[in-house]
């Protein structure tokens, strides 16, 4: 039972370790999505979707083999950029985007634009709090199971 115990405390650890991360960044009129669960583990032809302040879907594509993904979005104002990576990995980034003006368009052949990174929002919740509580409860009250008749 023990050693059961133990099997199962290991899964959730590596479970949770073992998340998606998005950056997104506007290159012109581009948006340039990168998804990667670490820095040398790229997500591979994940499914990324671009959805309007309806909810609307703009557009819908996948990442290449280095998890790259540009777009140019058809709309302006609030958007949100949903990656699934499969496996039950998802993230949503949600964001405002303002087209650059038509000026900046044409100078930009010539100059480049620099990248600018747009941040995505905390996706800090009062239920990841709780299972994250939840979680160091049940371990240190396995540990006390384990160890409390050796004293």
């Amino acid at each position: 039972m023990r050693v059961a115990l133990w099997f199962l405390l290991l899964g959730v650890s590596l479970a949770w370790g073992h998340r998606l991360n998005v950056l997104v960044e506007e290159e012109g009129a581009e948006l340039v999505v990168w998804a990667y669960f670490k820095k040398d583990s790229p997500c591979m032809e994940c499914q990324v979707v671009l959805k309007n302040a309806q909810g609307m879907i703009e557009r819908e594509l996948l990442t290449d083999a280095l998890g790259y993904a540009r777009l140019t979005p058809l709309s302006s104002g609030a958007l949100e950029l949903i990656v699934n990576g499969g496996a039950g990995h998802q993230k949503s980034v949600t964001f405002s985007y303002a087209p650059p003006p038509q000026e900046a368009q044409e100078r930009e052949g010539v100059l480049g634009a620099p990248l600018v990174l747009v941040r995505p929002e905390a996706e800090v919740s009062l239920g990841g709090i709780a299972q994250g509580m939840a979680l160091l409860l049940l371990f240190f009250g396995a540990l006390w199971w384990v160890y409390r008749g050796r004293r």
